[in-house]
């Protein structure tokens, strides 16, 4: 290969190299192994028995003294024998590899060099015949292992491949008719046309991809080599990448002029005996087919048309407008016999064809300003407005299930449709909806992103009653695809010159035509801009995503981590006991510290999905903040200890009665606790509150403040901003151990849910201050569990199939003085009931059980109960609303919350048990 340099510059610069070498005392450069294509052009060039060449090696041998390497290139003729030599390491280096997630777990990768766009390319004497959508049925060349053949599979699902060697191997199948198209670089195709010297072949699409970008890749053992030679292809620059690229490149070949169409007898008899043909216009709208008000048709599907039965001598009849479902019932009726503004997907059965598509344009979504709808993935479990017979019906049922479908028919209305909230996105091609806007501007729909995968075909439907001028029609639609269809475009898509309009306006009379071109332009040029916004913001939504994805990720290793330590020491703890000897009570601690520990991180996530779910409620009760504080500071004074820290807690004084949720109170306390304890090395923290009256309301409602102070590190001011985010944790604070990030997210929704609001204070060096303020009722009158009276309920049934739990709560209920009887299952529930003695005046019971639930329990108790029932009430880790109702129509007076602190939940019943009208 032949560098820019002259010889004899090249030769002084080797002589000053080798001289600067010797001096230096440097190593004689590696051996760098560089798999190439022996035919890949640009890029890769290697004739058998010829010198390599191609811009691939001739950018990697002006980057090799910078890496310090010798270049030895290692020719191969199949890609799926290279990629296995570089995989197994016998390769040091490739080139213009896709990146895809298979290949990033065997090899590491550049940054890109090079940018291509993909390009369909078909046989030039058929070049509208191969297109329909998604490639449905037709044969597509594919080279195994390219990153093409994983784009087919995925772009066009309904294809069928053909497996080929080489793209070369390719272009001559679909030359030969053994294809019918292939799809792969466009500067690829274009040079193995030419080097090749094939005739009769076409570029009619290009496709923008991620594939499009050109690594260099290596095994993982050269990860560090690969960001050298990033480094350097930064330093060389895109423009002289670009240039070597573009020496390498081959121009197009295009191929001539469609032949005359030429007909035969039984041809031409076949034409003369044809009466005029009537014509439906489906959904009319400029610039493709339209009739004005005198019925007179226009636009460039209309010039398609008349130019097709001219070369065939045929005359057009009656035009008239219909919808798409008419269009179809008129063709199979035999009342028209071609149709403009249908596809191929939309005309399902026999009694229709369609012949061509003779243009196509990208598909975009209309919604309401402000809308998140840029794509199709986004309308997943959202309303998308489309016609019954448009064409993406079928394809958007197929790949997004999940898109509801809302009938709407015309265009029009469907706009109207998503304007009025009736559908969340409209479906157009980018034309009809700039002409839409542009018509009738409006400020509450705006085109707000594209339909990746999906275009809009324009083709000529044809009744089966005139199947026999099918090939005939065919033909004449190539001739005119080669020969006028450019002209046709120029005249109907581009922006008109003054001189035109002039011409126009005085041979039609209808002043309305320029101001439609002026309306698409300005539309065209408005929403262009709303459109870049649109994807800045969803270039942002898609680097959150992959932060919430990452972070995700993070959490649930911990949580397994997490839980699998706790149950290790559960059942270690277990197994002490077991042996009989005597168990020291920090073993017991820890044990108990291990389970809570768990517990809190499970409420914290189940809590976290019922907000999401909308499905967490308050449960307001009569509660002192200091014993309830005080009870916080008990349960995380050993974790503080362990640290040699000092916790305190000061009670607010007055400390009046509130109506709060106990349980969130405790929960956003512990939680702000523990993050204290967790980063804090030294000193004290300090548990505070304060309850002062509303201004104007004395003593009805008073604001709350509660704070935690530590005087740990303190919190840098870069990650301040991010601490509230779900699964953050502050990389620069040192912890005892690592977390969930998902502590403070939680506690800052809850305070949300209770009305109020969580800050943060923090100075690094001075601690961290932790505040929640929210506003609560004041309990006038102590409403609260009072004694038990000596008329009071004593005997209770407690259903609970855990057997500890049952345990402890027994425990709890005899000290207020009641008589328990446990049941660890329905049957034994059953068998309590139905034994002889005095009622039971309360039935507490868990929600499931191992062979029942509540429901089962509450039929149980209905069908024994003499004349009065006693109080039922449900215990359950979920409070689930909608369960809540259920339970209650089967006869649950109360479905408490389960927690660690069984205290709180007999504090619970015994709210409801001695309030309870007898």
């Amino acid at each position: 290969m032949r560098s820019g340099l002259p010889r004899a510059q090249r030769w002084l610069a080797g002589l000053a190299l080798g001289l600067w070498a010797l001096a230096c005392g440097a190593a004689p450069p590696s051996v760098l192994r560089y798999g190439m294509l022996a035919d890949f052009p640009p890029f890769q060039i290697w004739p058998e028995g010829s010198e390599p060449g191609g811009a691939d090696l001739e950018i990697l041998r002006r980057l090799a003294p910078a890496l310090g390497a010798r270049v030895e290139p290692v020719r191969y003729t199949d890609f799926v024998a290279l990629e296995r030599d570089l995989r197994a390491g016998r390769l040091d280096l490739a080139s213009s590899m896709a990146r895809n997630a298979a290949r990033e777990q065997v090899l590491a990768f550049s940054l890109p060099y090079a940018l291509v766009e993909q390009a369909v390319v078909t046989r030039a004497s058929e070049p509208t015949g191969s297109l329909v959508a998604d490639l449905n049925g037709r044969r597509l060349a594919t080279v195994a292992g390219y990153a093409a053949e994983a784009n087919a599979r995925e772009l066009f699902p309904l294809a069928q491949r053909v497996p080929v060697a080489s793209i070369a191997d390719g272009l001559r199948a679909v030359q030969q008719g053994r294809a019918d198209v292939m799809v792969e670089a466009q500067p690829v195709l274009i040079g193995s046309i030419e080097r090749e010297r094939l005739a009769g072949l076409r570029l009619v699409r290009t496709l923008a991809l991620p594939s499009g970008a050109l690594h260099f890749a290596a095994p993982k053992a050269g990860a560090a080599q690969l960001d050298s030679l990033s480094a350097a292809l930064a330093g060389m620059g895109a423009e002289t990448r670009e240039f070597i690229i573009g020496r390498w490149r081959a121009e197009p070949h295009f191929a001539r002029r469609a032949e005359p169409l030429r007909l035969d007898d039984p041809e031409r008899a076949l034409l003369a005996a044809q009466r005029p043909l009537n014509v439906a216009v489906v959904d009319g709208r400029l610039p493709f087919a339209v009739l004005d008000a005198d019925g007179r048709p226009q636009g460039l599907s209309v010039d398609v048309l008349r130019a097709v039965l001219g070369r065939l001598g045929l005359a057009l009849g009656a035009w008239r407008a219909s919808t798409a479902a008419d269009a179809l019932a008129a063709l199979q009726r035999g009342e028209v016999d071609l149709a403009l503004g249908l596809s191929a997907v939309a005309t399902p059965g026999h009694a229709v064809h369609v012949i061509g598509p003779y243009i196509e344009h990208p598909m975009v979504l209309l919604g309401r300003p402000g809308g998140s709808a840029w794509g199709l993935d986004q309308l997943v479990g959202r309303r998308l407005a489309l016609p019954p017979a448009h064409f993406a019906r079928p394809l958007i049922a197929a790949r997004y299930p999940g898109i509801e479908l809302v009938a709407c028919d015309p265009l029009p209305s469907c706009v109207e449709r998503v304007a009025s909230g009736g559908a969340d996105a409209a479906l157009a091609d980018v034309v009809t909806a700039a002409v839409l806007l542009a018509e009738s501007p409006r400020s509450d729909v705006q085109i707000t992103g594209t339909a990746g995968g999906l275009r809009q075909e324009h083709g000529i439907a044809v009744s089966s009653r005139h199947v026999a001028l099918l090939p005939l029609l065919q033909r004449a639609l190539d001739a005119t695809v080669a020969d006028d269809l450019l002209e046709l475009k120029r005249r109907w898509l581009t922006r008109p010159t003054p001189a035109h309009i002039v011409r126009e306006l005085l041979r039609r009379y209808l002043p309305w035509v320029a101001a439609v071109f002026a309306l698409l332009i300005a539309a065209w040029w408005w929403h262009s801009r709303g459109l870049r916004r649109e994807m800045q913001r969803t270039l942002g939504a898609q680097r959150q995503a992959e932060r919430a994805r990452g972070a995700s990720e993070r959490f649930t290793t911990f949580l397994a981590h997490e839980v699998r330590n706790s149950l290790h020491s559960v059942i270690a703890g277990a197994e002490l006991l077991r042996s009989g000897r005597e168990v020291p009570a920090s073993v017991a601690g820890s044990l108990g510290d291990s389970a809570r520990s768990t517990l809190n991180l499970l409420n914290n996530l189940l809590d976290r999905n019922r907000l999401d779910a909308g499905r967490l409620s308050l449960h307001l009760e009569p509660v002192q903040l200091g014993p309830l504080l005080r009870g916080v500071r008990a349960e995380m004074l050993p974790a503080a200890r362990a640290r040699q820290l000092t916790l305190n807690c000061t009670a607010p004084t007055p400390d009046p009665l509130l109506r709060v949720d106990a349980l969130r109170v405790e929960q956003i306390a512990r939680n702000l606790v523990a993050n204290a304890i967790k980063y804090s090395h030294r000193g004290e923290i300090l548990i505070e509150a304060r309850c002062t009256p509303q201004a104007g309301d004395e003593a009805s409602r008073c604001v709350i403040e509660l704070r935690v102070r530590d005087q740990g590190p303190g919190i840098a001011e870069a990650d301040q901003a991010r601490l509230f985010e779900r699964y953050y944790t502050a990389g620069g604070r040192t912890a005892a151990r690592s977390g969930t990030g998902l502590g403070l997210s939680l506690c800052r929704d809850l305070a949300a849910l209770m009305g109020g609001a969580l800050h943060l204070e923090s100075t690094p060096g001075r601690g961290t201050t932790a505040l929640l303020r929210w506003t609560a009722d004041v309990e006038t009158e102590a409403t609260g569990p009072a004694p038990l009276a000596a008329d009071a309920p004593r005997r209770l049934l407690l259903v609970e199939d855990a057997d500890v739990y049952a345990m402890l709560v027994e425990r709890a209920l005899g000290a207020q003085g009641y008589t328990v009887r446990v049941a660890g299952s329905l049957a034994e529930a059953q068998a309590a009931l139905a034994a002889p003695g005095p009622p039971f005046d309360v039935v507490l019971t868990d929600l499931n059980l191992g062979d029942g639930d509540a429901q089962d329990v509450i039929a149980a108790v209905r069908a024994r109960a003499g004349t009065g029932l006693p109080a039922i009430v449900v215990m359950s880790a979920d409070v689930d609303p909608e369960r809540v109702a259920t339970l209650r129509e089967a006869g649950a007076e109360a479905l408490l919350q389960k927690t660690g602190d069984v205290t709180l939940l007999v504090r619970q019943l015994l709210a409801h048990v001695n309030t309870r009208p007898t």
